[in-house]
């Protein structure tokens, strides 16, 4: 899963969507966007919590 690569600095918000959109093969939409950061700071509050790397 290509979002498990991505680090909390070095990715704008619209690389990430680009990133999502080419995985899926769909459009990137806004949508898609609030979904990807949704993920993103629950990976990020995984991490910070000590359930996982982000790394």
């Amino acid at each position: 899963d290509i979002l498990k690569l991505w680090h909390i600095d070095g990715y704008t918000e619209q690389e990430i969507a680009d990133i999502r959109g080419k995985k899926e093969g769909r459009p990137i939409t806004q949508q898609a966007i609030s979904k990807t950061i949704r993920k993103a700071i629950r990976k990020i509050k995984k991490a910070l919590e000590g359930e996982s790397s982000i790394k």
